[in-house]
């Protein structure tokens, strides 16, 4: 009797990139690379390191590791610590004798600096190179994702295929090395998108337990398409414990808080409105970390072969959660010594082939909301995949300026299709519109290019989309 634990890390982070001065706009991608990212990639060296066989299984969507090789994005998160630990010196200097809000401060600075030095020094501002390395060791196994993190949607599958192979050119363009699963936000799988996610030639995907016929449980996983695409299915019960706000380890009242001091904006208080220790809070940790590899213990000794896939997302692991990458290396420190519990890549996972075929349906898969307005873009979004399409086909040859206005409609569609409210998705359909119009007219003025070059500028993930144009053709 054992136990198989596939430790998934999913990070995703919209396009939030500004090309301006100002940071506005990008504090949860500098959260997140401060209080997930880099953590991670220190977790990992410290294994590599030590010598510790820990294999993970990792799913950072594409959009977020084309910000993080952002020269703009890189700066930007140099400024942001600067105003943390420049805020945090200003309030232990002027503390008005709060002993805790000193010492709070204190902690916050030298932290700011710690985590610059680190970025600058020990990764050279590269954190997709810094993860590389672990993924080509093969300490790391990354999923593809869909490139702007969008559920795959059987009435968009043009688009679908191409977010989809879009994505996976990224991975392996940042990570040289081609992903072999896919991983959808919260797992969300329709049975009409198998064919999408086949046309890639991925061979697994992880899939909600909503997704299985009702009464219908697996232990390992299952066939979505026999001999071809396998699943296997997230443990609801182990995610719950690790990751509910109120029933999980993140939601202990010790923990760091999001309400910060007015003054100083520093975060000043634990989750149940005490002061913040963060000795206490990461004492916590270690205790929760302790609890679980007890859990999958006492699992382990109950039933036969059973594989624990769970997700740690950084929403609620890192940024949401920040002693939460200390509860990780514990976790992993102390299953060293517990051989009933044996850590697993996915792909080490895969399938016998006498996996069963249940029947899967759509499960906590959600369609886009009806709202007319919702309803409205979805039209719109039809026509202008149409055109872009459509122009690709003709102006296959075009070169210089038109070649690169079709390809800003190529973004600029792609924008649209993952966007999350239609009023953001609207803004990035009437930009493809203007670019399509641009890639069909022969000549320009000035005003053209400098419209063109604004929006190049704005709107520049996946700046390579060149081998995507006969894929739109």
């Amino acid at each position: 009797m054992s136990v198989e634990l596939a430790l998934v890390l999913t990070c995703h982070v919209p396009y939030v990139r500004t090309p301006a001065r100002d940071i506005a706009g990008e504090e949860a991608l500098h959260e997140t690379i401060a209080w997930t990212v880099i953590p991670t990639l220190e977790l990992l060296d410290e294994l590599a390191t030590m010598g510790v066989d820990a294999p993970l299984t990792l799913a950072w969507s594409p959009v977020l590791l084309e910000q993080l090789a952002d020269a703009v994005v890189q700066k930007h998160f140099m400024v942001w610590l600067d105003e943390w630990e420049t805020a945090a010196r200003l309030a232990a200097a002027r503390a008005d004798g709060d002993r805790h809000l000193a010492y709070l401060a204190r902690y916050i600075a030298d932290w700011a600096l710690t985590t610059r030095m680190t970025f600058e020094r020990r990764f050279a501002r590269d954190l997709p190179g810094a993860l590389r390395r672990h993924c080509i060791s093969r300490a790391v196994e990354p999923l593809a994702m869909p490139a702007l993190a969008t559920p795959l949607d059987p009435r968009w599958p043009t688009l679908d295929r191409l977010q989809l192979q879009l994505g996976m050119q990224v991975i392996e363009q940042r990570l040289q090395v081609a992903p072999r699963g896919l991983w959808l936000p919260e797992c969300q799988w329709h049975p009409d998108c198998a064919a999408v996610a086949r046309s890639t030639a991925l061979q697994y995907t992880v899939i909600d337990p909503t997704s299985l016929a009702e009464g219908h449980a697996l232990s390992r996983g299952c066939w979505l398409v026999p001999g071809a695409l396998a699943a296997v299915v997230r443990d609801t019960a182990a995610s719950l414990r690790c990751s509910s706000p109120t029933l999980g380890y993140r939601g202990d009242p010790v923990y760091r808080g999001e309400q910060r001091e007015p003054r100083w904006g520093l975060p000043t208080l634990a989750r149940d409105g005490a002061p913040y220790d963060p000795y206490d809070a990461f004492q916590r940790a270690a205790e929760h970390a302790a609890d679980f590899a007890a859990y999958l213990g006492a699992l382990a000794a109950t039933d036969d072969a059973v594989l624990v896939v769970l997700p740690l997302d950084a929403t609620v692991f890192g940024r949401g959660w920040i002693e939460g990458p200390h509860w990780l290396r514990t976790l992993l420190t102390l299953l060293r010594d517990q051989p009933a519990v044996r850590l697993t890549t996915l792909g080490a996972a895969l399938p016998p082939t006498d996996w069963p075929a249940p029947l899967v349906h759509p499960g906590n898969w959600r369609a886009p909301g009806d709202a007319p307005a919702w309803q409205a873009f979805q039209r719109e979004l039809a026509a202008a995949e149409l055109r872009v399409r459509t122009l690709a086909h003709q102006l296959a040859e075009v070169a210089g300026e038109r070649r690169r206005a079709l390809l800003q409609g190529c973004r600029e569609v792609l924008l649209a299709h993952g966007a999350p409210d239609a009023v953001r998705g609207a803004r990035h359909l009437q930009a493809c519109l203007s670019c399509c119009e641009l890639a069909a007219r022969a000549s320009w003025n000035d005003d053209d290019r400098v419209g063109l070059e604004h929006l190049e500028e704005c709107d520049n993930p996946f700046a390579d989309l060149a081998a995507l144009l006969p894929l739109f053709a």
